[in-house]
């Protein structure tokens, strides 16, 4: 429905048509994430720290918890990962905000892509282990 929207003092990547739901008309704040980074089959966010992330988290956990719709969505961008996780030894503020984002109602999911010249092709979800 709308990129780049304005909520409070930031900004949430999309705002989501979500179907049928009572609150906020079934529509879903929704932030993305890019991961490029990756051990053992594991794809790891972030690859440095990130107050922003972390503040986003907060910002949508807070949301939740007021029973608005709100999600994360990992886009790990190469097909050699079978989940997504956040890199503790990189981020520890930001794996902690994730944790209490998943407890707040927050939607977490993440998806495999395949990059390409051409663009990205979604090769299908994988699991988040938080």
């Amino acid at each position: 429905m709308q990129r780049e929207v304005v909520v409070g003092f930031s900004r949430i990547d999309l705002l989501l048509a979500g179907g049928r739901h009572p609150v906020a008309g079934g529509r879903i704040l929704c932030e993305v994430k890019s991961v490029g980074a990756q051990r053992d089959g594991i794809a790891l966010f972030p690859d440095a720290p990130t107050e922003r992330g972390a503040r986003h988290l907060a910002l949508l956990s807070s949301l939740a918890r007021r029973g608005r719709r709100c999600a994360i969505v990992f886009c790990a961008q190469r097909g050699d990962v079978s989940a997504v996780a956040p890199d503790e030894e990189i981020d520890p503020i930001f794996a902690a905000a994730l944790r209490r984002a998943v407890r707040a109602g927050v939607t977490v999911a993440a998806v495999r892509c395949a990059a390409s010249p051409a663009g990205m092709q979604v090769e299908g979800e994988i699991a988040v282990l938080s």
